[in-house]
Parts: C-alpha cells; sequence; structure tokens
C-alpha cells in the first residue's frame, strides 16, 4: 500500500527500540494470537467431524426411505471451509510462538519471521473478506434479478 523510501544516510538512520512496554504489549498479544490460533485449530476438528457426521448421514439415515439429501455435499463443503480456515490459522499460530520466541531470545530474525506471519494472517484475512463480499454482491444481484423475474411472471 504505501512504499517507505530509505535514506541511509548518517544523520536519517533511525532504528526503533523495542521498550519494555512494548515488549510487554507484544507478549501479550503472542497469548491472545496462541488462544485464537488454538480455538481456530478445534474449530477446524469440530468442522471436519461435522462434515463426516453429514457424509456417513447421508449414506445411511435416509437409504430406506429411498431419498438422498445432499447432506454428502455439505459434508464436503465444511471440509472445504476447514481446509481454507487452516491457513490464516496456521499464520497466527506461527506468529504467536515467533514473537515470543523473538523477544525472550533477543533474536531479530524470529521477530522478523513473526511479522511476515502477521503480515500474511492479515493479506489472507483481507483477500478472504474481499473474496465474502463479491460473493454477498452476486446473490444480492441473482436474488434480485429472481425475485423481479417472479413477480414478472404473476
Amino acid at each position: 500500500m504505501e512504499n517507505f523510501e530509505q535514506n541511509t544516510t548518517e544523520e536519517q538512520v533511525k532504528t526503533i527500540e523495542f521498550t519494555s512496554e512494548i515488549k510487554h504489549y507484544l507478549l501479550n498479544t503472542a497469548k491472545w494470537a496462541k488462544f485464537l490460533a488454538i480455538m481456530g485449530y478445534v474449530m477446524m476438528g469440530l468442522l471436519v467431524i461435522i462434515g463426516i457426521f453429514m457424509m456417513v448421514t447421508n449414506f445411511s439415515m435416509f437409504e430406506d426411505l429411498g431419498v438422498r439429501p445432499a447432506l454428502g455435499l455439505f459434508g464436503i463443503i465444511y471440509w472445504v471451509i476447514a481446509a481454507i480456515y487452516y491457513f490464516p490459522v496456521t499464520y497466527l499460530y506461527r506468529f504467536s510462538n515467533r514473537i515470543k520466541s523473538g523477544l525472550i531470545l533477543v533474536d531479530q530474525t524470529h521477530v522478523t519471521n513473526a511479522f511476515s506471519n502477521l503480515k500474511s494472517f492479515f493479506k489472507f484475512t483481507g483477500i478472504m473478506v474481499i473474496v465474502m463480499l463479491g460473493i454477498y454482491v452476486l446473490a444480492i444481484l441473482i436474488l434480485t434479478s429472481m425475485n423481479f423475474m417472479f413477480w414478472k411472471a404473476l
């Protein structure tokens, strides 16, 4: 989005110092990021289990009735959602681990890697929001046109 030019003259070289207050905030953020990531992994597991349940239900429960609902398709959709959800959760988990180890060990490489994962988390989440907004707009347009055709037919 924004490009920052770096001038390398001696007078203009500036560094950012991680004060104890900033370190405290980052360590606290790492704890919450790890909590949210673990909850994300739990939710992914639940999505996979629900998907399996839907697929098994599709093949056994309605077989006697001769009806085959599309629960198997919904099970696959749950698996796809879990697979997509894996990436931002993993980026968040990596951020939490690497920022903590980087601050404790005073390792610039870990801190840089942590912020790289945080950037990837926000980039992936932002792209998913854009995709979902596009799907919502498309759905509204389709439903509006179907509604218009329905009322015109009456």
